[in-house]
């Protein structure tokens, strides 16, 4: 299983955020069209026994690597990833995210959800980094992506980040992260531009290769559909939850 998140969006602002997730205040942040590894967001945490918005840096100092998404899988047999997941999950708020596959870019999104959480590790600052640091939580992507990829990042809806933070249960975190299979996610391709570091630019999220004509006719269709129960789009899952 191979890590596939390049980069994500968050401009929704910063009322909205707090009124999404029902955790307030949250602190100022500069919007972001094009957010890249090393870049600073908003991201909530679980810290002394309440939910906190801190500023943190994308990417997690690991000896002479830099983190930047990690697999379940590790989280499951691995330390230090074991005992981080019981002690550091954050959610970080996104519009969208991108991935990249032989040297195309796809930009995925949830559908009926203009802002949604990504689940992640938000390590505290230490002798490694006077910063918070997070990485994205990515697991076996939902059917309707494996064309485009074998992973995704674990995402919810905002109103879950308190649960997906501060829950006891690593049982009930587990089957939240799988939840990211149920979802309805549209994804359409990208300019390769997207990926120049220090980008920030809404017109890089406009679907290559079509008219605005037929975006605007693809819209409407999406806007049309009746999402009223999550899809169960895992052809292996073990059972919903």
């Amino acid at each position: 299983m191979y890590l596939v998140t390049t980069l994500f969006t968050i401009t929704t602002t910063i009322d909205e955020i707090g009124r999404l997730s029902r955790v307030r205040p949250v602190i100022p942040y500069q919007k972001r069209y094009q957010v890249y590894p090393g870049d600073e967001v908003p991201v909530c945490c679980w810290i002394d026994g309440k939910m906190t918005w801190v500023q943190a840096v994308w990417g997690i100092q690991m000896q002479r690597e830099e983190l930047t998404s990690i697999s379940m899988e590790k989280i499951l047999v691995k330390k230090p990833y074991s005992i981080w997941f019981r002690k550091f999950r954050c959610a970080i708020p996104v519009n969208c995210f991108c991935i990249e596959l032989d040297r195309e870019v796809y930009l995925i999104r949830i559908l009926k959800q203009r802002t949604f959480m990504l689940g992640g590790l938000c390590i505290p600052p230490d002798s490694l980094s006077p910063y918070y640091r997070f990485a994205i939580l990515e697991v076996e992507a939902a059917d309707i992506l494996k064309r485009i990829t074998e992973t995704c990042p674990v995402n919810f809806s905002c109103h879950d980040a308190t649960s997906w933070c501060s829950q006891q249960s690593l049982l009930t975190v587990m089957q939240q992260a799988d939840g990211s299979g149920d979802r309805w996610f549209d994804f359409y391709k990208v300019d390769a531009e997207i990926l120049v570091p220090g980008t920030n630019d809404k017109d890089l999220l406009k679907a290559a290769g079509i008219s605005f004509r037929e975006w605007t006719e693809r819209e409407e269709k999406l806007n049309s559909l009746d999402l009223t129960d999550d899809r169960f789009n895992r052809n292996n899952s073990k059972g919903r939850h």
